[in-house]
């Protein structure tokens, strides 16, 4: 019979009982951080596109569940649900792109003071796999607040600092979301002056915008 972990049995998402849905896939639940109803609602898509040139694999459709989802992890600060968005795809992961050193691409420190985490860097390390924190913004810039002809502009924020400790590594870039395509093709562009063995990305939600990103 399944036991019951009376510290952590609410829906990190809905805070409903996560054994709400008596049904004989609950006797399954492996990770106990999300209830059926909610999972339901991550669409996966686990597609694989290119972005110059380079792999690029999403993992779900960027719905209005995970919007939400993504605005109460990063807008409200709820850290616990760091743990979530990974949580369907970790083995794949972590079998896929063992021997890999995953970069999260970069928050503004001063936003991460005031939040009190640095959101894809806490996702990332639920993975448990070598992590390079190189990556910064130089000042506060938010894609989602910009005009889609002025979003190029983050191509000259993205820096890059310690960057010798990705000599003939294989890397592993990550980034939550993705709308015009330019914070990763920073981050690329970045990394590109690092002689590494392999470059792969993957961005966990993918937008409705049918764009080139090739």
């Amino acid at each position: 019979m399944h036991q019951r972990n009376q510290e952590n049995e609410c829906c990190l998402v809905c805070k409903q009982d996560i054994y709400k849905d008596t049904c004989i896939r609950t006797l399954f639940l492996k990770q106990e951080k999300i209830c059926f109803s909610c999972s339901d609602k991550l669409i996966d898509v686990f597609i694989k596109q290119k972005i110059e040139e380079i792999e690029v694999r999403y993992l779900y459709l960027y719905n209005d569940f995970f919007r939400k989802l993504l605005y109460q992890y990063k807008g409200l600060y709820d850290i616990a649900l760091k743990d979530l968005f990974l949580l369907k795809h970790q083995k794949y992961i972590r079998k896929k792109y063992k021997g890999y050193t995953i970069v999260p691409t970069p928050s503004f420190d001063l936003e991460n003071k005031t939040r009190g985490f640095s959101p894809v860097e806490e996702i990332v390390r639920t993975l448990k796999m070598p992590i390079f924190l190189g990556l910064y913004k130089k000042k506060a810039y938010k894609q989602a607040l910009q005009s889609y002809s002025k979003r190029k502009e983050i191509l000259n924020i993205i820096g890059i600092q310690q960057q010798e400790q990705l000599t003939n590594k294989k890397i592993l870039l990550i980034d939550d979301v993705m709308t015009s395509g330019y914070t990763i093709k920073a981050c690329i562009m970045q990394l590109q002056t690092v002689k590494y063995q392999d470059l792969k990305i993957i961005i966990i939600a993918k937008n409705n915008r049918k764009e080139n990103y090739k």
